[in-house]
C-alpha cells in the first residue's frame, strides 16, 4: 500500500498489470499505457491546484446558467444549449494558460450556482493550445455528497477491473480568488480515452438517456459522428433483447461486448451505484467500438455510489443484484446469463474489491484535502465514515446472499424512478429566518397550512411546521431553504423542501420551482434529524413559490405560499 501512495511508476505499472490480467481472463482489451504528462495531471496521490481568473460579470452569468428541465418535461425547451463559453485564464499547479474557455456543466442534481461544475477548454480560441497534451479539463463539484471521494474511488475500481473508465483525482478550485473547495478532476469521455482503451477513438459515442425498448434507443444522445443518423448497435441490442429466451444471448453477442458488460454490471452493483445505467438509465456513455462494432458501457457521473439501495428503489431488493433497466433485467431472467453474472460478482470480489487498498486511498485523500474543504471537516469525516462502513461490510453482505442461493430480483424492483404518479401540494406559511440550518432542525418554527390533492381527493395536513434559513449541509450548501412539514393520514410525516438560488432570493416575489432557480423535493422526514441517508424520497416538485416577505436577518419574517405538482417516486 505504501507504493500506492508514494511511487507513481509502481502504481501505474500495477494498473497496467491488472489490465493485462483482465485481458487474459476475459478477452477485454487492456488500456494503453499513460503518457507521463497525462499521468501527472490525473495522479491520484496529488491534488491539482486550479486557479481560474475571468471577468466577474461573466462569472456571475456562468454560475446562474442551467438547462430548462421544466420545459423539457412540457415539450417546450427554451434553451436547448444552456451553457455558453466565457473567456478566462487558468493557473494549474503554478503553470499558467491564457485565453481558455470556461463553461458550466451538469444536469439536475449537480447544477448549483454556488459551486458550479466546470469545463475548461484550452483549444477553444487556439486550436493548437494544450495543457500537458490535454485539450481540456472536467471539474465535477461533488455536491451530491459530503464525503467528496465517491468518484475518486469508484473510477479507480472500474479501471482496476480492466474496464474503460475515466482517470480521476482531486482538485482544489478557486475562481477569481473565491475558494470553491474540492472538486473531482475527471477525464472527459473523448477521443484520447477511447483510443487508449479501444485502440480507435472514432466510433459512435452516445450519452445515456434512452433505453433498449422499441424506439427508446433513439433517445441515447449522439455525441459525435452526427452526420449519420444510423444507430445500428443500439438498434441491434434492442432487437436482440426482444427475441426468445433461446435466441437472446447469441443475438446480443453480435452488438454488445458481453464480457465487458457483465463486469460493468457486477461492479456497478458492488459499489452501490443507485443513479447509474443499471438502476436509472443514467450516468453512462455507450461506445460502438469500430474494431468489432460492439457496444461498450463507460461509467460517468459516479457520485451516487457506496449506498444501497439508494433513493430511487422503494421496494425490498437484494444487495448482490440490481436489474432495474431493460438490459440487466432481461439478462437476469435467463438462467445461463444469471449464472454468468453471479460468477462475475464473485470474481470481482476476489480480484478487484480490496478493502485495504480502498482504505489506503481514503487515507491518502484525507491528507490531500485537509485545510482545503468547502464544508465543515466534521461533516466531511462523518459522511466519509458512511463510505468506510459500506466498504467494510460489502463483501460479507454480498457473499451471504450468494451463499444462500440464487438471489431473486423482484418484479416491483424494476419500477423506474419517479413513476409513482402525481399529486398537488399547496401551502400558505409564515416563519422567521433562523440563520444556519444544519443536520438537526430546530423545534422553533413558524406555522402554516399544507394540503395535498391526489386522485381528486384533498387532504389538509395536521401538525404543520415551517422553517426558513440557510442550508449548511447537503448538496445545496449556502442556499436559502424553506421547508414546510406536516402529518398526512395517507403518507405519515411529509415535508416539502424548497432551495432558492442565493442569487435570486430576496430580489422578487414570484419564483419558478423549476429544479434550478428553486429546487424542490418532497421527503418523509424523521423527527428532528435531517440526514439524506435516512430520508425517503417521495418525489421532485415543480410549480410556483411566492414570497410576500423574505429576509436573511435572524428573526425577520419569511412568509408566502406555493402551488406545486409532485412527481412521485
Amino acid at each position: 500500500m505504501n507504493s500506492l501512495c508514494s511511487k507513481n511508476v509502481g502504481r501505474y505499472a500495477f494498473l497496467l498489470a491488472i489490465g493485462i490480467v483482465c485481458l487474459l481472463k476475459t478477452g477485454i482489451q487492456a488500456a494503453a499505457p499513460l503518457g507521463r504528462d497525462v499521468a501527472a495531471v490525473y495522479d491520484p496521490a496529488k491534488i491539482l491546484a486550479v486557479k481560474v481568473a475571468m471577468d466577474p460579470k461573466d462569472w456571475a452569468r456562468l454560475r446562474q446558467q442551467h438547462p430548462d428541465r421544466l420545459g423539457e418535461m412540457q415539450g417546450q425547451v427554451t434553451n436547448p444549449e444552456p451553457y455558453t463559453y466565457f473567456k478566462a485564464s487558468v493557473t494549474i499547479n503554478g503553470e499558467s494558460v491564457s485565453e481558455i474557455a470556461v463553461r458550466k456543466k451538469g444536469n439536475l442534481g449537480s447544477v448549483v450556482s454556488t459551486r458550479p461544475s466546470l469545463k475548461l477548454d484550452f483549444d477553444e480560441y487556439d486550436s493548437k493550445q494544450r495543457f500537458r497534451g490535454l485539450k481540456g479539463l472536467t471539474l465535477n463539484n461533488n455536491v451530491q455528497n459530503g464525503a467528496l471521494l465517491h468518484q475518486y474511488l469508484a473510477y479507480h475500481l472500474f479501471r482496476k477491473a480492466g474496464l474503460a473508465a475515466p482517470l480521476c483525482n482531486l482538485a482544489h478550485v478557486t475562481v477569481n480568488g473565491e475558494d470553491l473547495g474540492i472538486y473531482s478532476n475527471v477525464e472527459p469521455i473523448k477521443k484520447n480515452l477511447l483510443k487508449r482503451h479501444f485502440g480507435k477513438g472514432k466510433g459512435d459515442l452516445y450519452e445515456s438517456g434512452g433505453d433498449f425498448h422499441r424506439d427508446a434507443y433513439r433517445y441515447f444522445q449522439k455525441k459525435n459522428n452526427r452526420d449519420s443518423h444510423e444507430r445500428p448497435a443500439l438498434k441491434g441490442v434492442t432487437e436482440a433483447l426482444a427475441r426468445s429466451d433461446a435466441e437472446v444471448l447469441p443475438a446480443l453477442e453480435k452488438h454488445l461486448n458481453l464480457d465487458a458488460f457483465y463486469r460493468f454490471w457486477a461492479l456497478d452493483v458492488l459499489i452501490g451505484d443507485w443513479d447509474g445505467f443499471i438502476c436509472n438509465r443514467n450516468n453512462a456513455y455507450l461506445y460502438r467500438n469500430p474494431v468489432d462494432e460492439k457496444l461498450n458501457i463507460i461509467p460517468w457521473g459516479l457520485d451516487s455510489v457506496f449506498e444501497d439501495p439508494g433513493l430511487y428503489i422503494v421496494s425490498e431488493v437484494p444487495k448482490s443484484v440490481k436489474a432495474v433497466t431493460i438490459l440487466p433485467r432481461r439478462l437476469y431472467s435467463l438462467e445461463a446469463s444469471r449464472t454468468r453474472y453471479l460468477e462475475t460478482v464473485r470474481e470481482l470480489l476476489s480480484e478487484v474489491w480490496d478493502e485495504e487498498e480502498l482504505k489506503a486511498l481514503i487515507e491518502q485523500a484525507k491528507a490531500l484535502v485537509k485545510g482545503k474543504l468547502h464544508l465543515p471537516e466534521s461533516y466531511f469525516l462523518k459522511e466519509l465514515g458512511l463510505i468506510e462502513t459500506f466498504i467494510a461490510g460489502r463483501r460479507s453482505a454480498i457473499e451471504a446472499e450468494l451463499n444462500a442461493g440464487v438471489p431473486e430480483w423482484p418484479s416491483e424492483g424494476s419500477r423506474p424512478a419517479m413513476s409513482g404518479g402525481m399529486l398537488s401540494a399547496a401551502s400558505q406559511f409564515e416563519t422567521t429566518w433562523q440563520g444556519a440550518i444544519g443536520e438537526f432542525r430546530s423545534n422553533d418554527g413558524g406555522k402554516g397550512e399544507l394540503s395535498l390533492v391526489m386522485d381528486g381527493k384533498t387532504e389538509t395536513l395536521s401538525k404543520v411546521f415551517v422553517q426558513a434559513g440557510k442550508e449548511t449541509l447537503g448538496p445545496r450548501i449556502g442556499y436559502p431553504l424553506i421547508n414546510v412539514e406536516g402529518h398526512s393520514e395517507t403518507f405519515g410525516p411529509v415535508g416539502i423542501y424548497l432551495y432558492v438560488d442565493p442569487f435570486s432570493y430576496g430580489k422578487k416575489q414570484q419564483y419558478p420551482v423549476d429544479f434550478y432557480e428553486v429546487f424542490g423535493i418532497m421527503l418523509r422526514p424523521r423527527a428532528g434529524a435531517f440526514e439524506l441517508h435516512s430520508l425517503s424520497l417521495m418525489g421532485f416538485v415543480f410549480g410556483q413559490l411566492s414570497l410576500d416577505k423574505s429576509s436573511e436577518t435572524v428573526g425577520d419574517t419569511v412568509s408566502g405560499g406555493f402551488q406545486l405538482q409532485v412527481i412521485l417516486n
